[in-house]
């Protein structure tokens, strides 16, 4: 049986009283929030990589571009999640059943699957990128941001491809009706398993390579050094740069990977995990923590970022002045 024919056999049901702020409406205040912040805070550091020639042309940034753009996305689709939800919540529908599938089209649901699959192997990939740079220096050198880009539309469209078989599976499988307010409980049971699996078993193998990029880098470190002092500055910013990726590897670990890791948990056991709402809070605030580790570790974001807010305030107060000055000369 069908979604669709599911919901044509199922009652509507709906919501008797009125809603508590605080049973209904804070989570989705706080779930949206989270959102916002993470699309400012990731759409910033995005722009400001795209925009500085310097930095677009470091392969290793445009990862971290790709890393950015992928956690805009999902906290795009977070914030429309939380706006869509409080909208069913005020008019009163949330409980109304209906098909998985309608779900499923929403612009939310994508944003969010997507962005989150992507962050999730982009996240792994930095962890392999530092092991090359450090381990093998020559073979490293040899890549540019090209091959970045490449490697990034790559995964992009791997994902992209397992969007489409969750589209598939939800159409053509055999779905209960689901409640107006559009729960995660949409994807099909295998699938959620396959991905808290996923997501965890990545987070769990980003941190065991990370023990290999420390000692790596031990290793090698007296072969770093260099009387050259453009070679003394490039060995800076990418220990710098290492550094930085071991700490958001270790927060990934203790905010994403290990609340993931629970979630797979309880689908491969079959356990109600009572505190689901924080541990979605936080791999949410992962994707903020994160941005934040960037921004004051590395000198060169901040500077560019600096630089990227500053002439966009010129401009804007450069056309204002314009605007108000052809208004005068008009009113004369």
């Amino acid at each position: 049986m069908s979604s669709q024919t599911a919901l044509k056999n199922d009652t509507t049901v709906t919501v008797n009283g009125t809603l508590s702020f605080v049973d209904y409406y804070l989570p989705q205040l706080l779930y949206g929030t989270q959102g916002l912040f993470i699309c400012l805070l990731n759409g910033l550091l995005f722009l400001t990589i795209v925009v500085d020639k310097s930095l677009r042309k470091r392969k290793e940034m445009i990862v971290v571009a790709g890393l950015a753009g992928s956690d805009f996305i999902f906290g795009l689709g977070t914030l429309i999640y939380a706006i869509s939800r409080s909208l069913v919540l005020a008019n009163g529908t949330s409980t109304q059943k209906i098909s998985a599938w309608i779900c499923a089209l929403t612009v939310q649901f994508f944003l969010q699957h997507f962005g989150q699959h992507m962050l999730t192997i982009i996240n792994f990939v930095i962890s392999l990128e530092r092991f090359v740079a450090v381990a093998y220096p020559v073979v490293y050198m040899k890549l540019n941001s090209s091959d970045a880009a490449y490697l990034l539309a790559s995964i992009g469209g791997f994902c992209f491809i397992d969007s489409a078989v969750i589209y598939f599976s939800i159409y053509y499988g055999s779905f209960p009706a689901v409640t107006a307010d559009c729960p995660v409980t949409v994807f099909p049971p295998w699938y959620s398993q396959y991905f808290y699996t996923l997501i965890s078993a990545l987070g769990f193998l980003s941190i065991l390579i990370y023990f290999g990029v420390f000692v790596a880098y031990h290793r090698a470190h007296s072969a770093l050094l260099s009387n050259a002092l453009n070679q003394q500055s490039h060995n800076a910013m990418q220990r710098r740069l290492t550094v930085t990726v071991g700490i958001v590897c270790f927060s990934t670990l203790f905010l994403f990977t290990i609340p993931y890791g629970i979630f797979a948990w309880g689908k491969w056991t079959k356990t109600y995990i009572t505190i689901g709402s924080l541990l979605g809070n936080m791999t949410r605030m992962s994707s903020i923590v994160n941005v934040v580790i960037y921004i004051v570790r590395q000198k060169e974001l901040r500077t560019a970022m600096v630089k990227l807010v500053i002439h966009q305030s010129k401009v804007s107060t450069v056309t204002s002045d314009a605007s108000r000055q052809l208004r005068l000369r008009t009113a004369f």
